[in-house]
């Protein structure tokens, strides 16, 4: 069977992104994606799903085969030759894009190019056009927007998932414990977004449990450390995870990180923090 590509970064799996992905049913799905995007590795940046998110996304959405290209390599390439050692690679019968795809040395290759190429090749060309939402185009670059300004559940209505950590829990200082809210501490997968610092409401699955959760992102002002990271107190969930991978959705923001005067104002506030969250 000819093969259908889809091409995109496909950070978050928006409608948008869906949508191009749908259009390669009929044929041999393959998502062209790629993996080293030096723009996400800037702190205010970031990535809405890691690689390996996105890889096991697009297999669920049913993309047979995922390529994915270390941007490096293939960046400076001339557009065609980038679509030539693609295309003659696979046994390409369809292109599937958003219609703000770019592509090859300069970003010069686009829609118009695709057209004009896919034409000599005679290979089917669909071009999805930028998906509205109530707020005006959704794209990866708005989703990223919302999250920075804590707006976790209107972003969560257009990403695939909601946004999540997925990282091995690691030992803290067991202050959580102490105060009668014991934790898991988890660093921010490299290359991740970090969303608006501050405490969300969330959940996370343990042996195939759903729990209800309060996860505080940030530098922990009370108690500060130097970077920024997750520490999740797994509502009504009592056993040791060190050492495992453990996933986090945030669900909702609750409010911002802050400074506490004593220990009993800090437990005040994560006691709020849980009724907030079980209401």
């Amino acid at each position: 069977m000819k093969t259908a590509i889809a091409f995109g970064v496909f950070d978050g799996l928006h409608p948008g992104h869906r949508a191009v992905l749908e259009a390669t049913k009929g044929y041999k799905r393959m998502a062209v994606t790629f993996f080293h995007l030096p723009k996400f590795d800037n702190k205010d940046t970031g990535l809405l799903f890691t690689l390996e998110d996105r890889k096991s996304a697009l297999a669920l959405l049913g993309m047979e085969e995922v390529v994915c290209l270390d941007l490096e390599k293939y960046k400076d390439m001339p557009p065609k030759d980038f679509l030539d050692a693609i295309t003659e690679k696979y046994d390409t019968a369809l292109i599937a894009c958003g219609e703000n795809f770019r592509f090859g040395k300069g970003a010069a290759g686009d829609v118009s190019l695709l057209k004009t190429y896919t034409e000599k090749k005679n290979i089917k060309l669909a071009v999805v056009p930028i998906m509205q939402g109530e707020n005006g185009a959704i794209s990866s670059s708005y989703l990223r927007a919302l999250l920075k300004e804590g707006n976790i559940a209107l972003a969560n209505k257009y990403l695939y998932k909601p946004f999540h950590i997925t990282a091995i829990v690691k030992s803290g200082d067991k202050r959580g414990r102490e105060l009668g809210f014991p934790t898991i501490n988890q660093e921010l997968p490299q290359g991740l977004l970090k969303p608006k610092s501050g405490v969300y409401a969330a959940k996370t699955v343990i042996n195939g449990k759903e729990y209800k959760a309060v996860t505080d992102i940030g530098t922990r002002p009370t108690y500060a450390i130097d970077h920024i990271a997750a520490e999740t107190h797994i509502i009504g969930y009592s056993g040791d995870l060190y050492g495992k991978e453990i996933t986090v959705y945030l669900e909702k923001f609750l409010r911002p990180e802050q400074k506490f005067n004593s220990r009993n104002e800090l437990i005040n506030a994560i006691k709020n923090d849980i009724t907030e969250v079980l209401k």
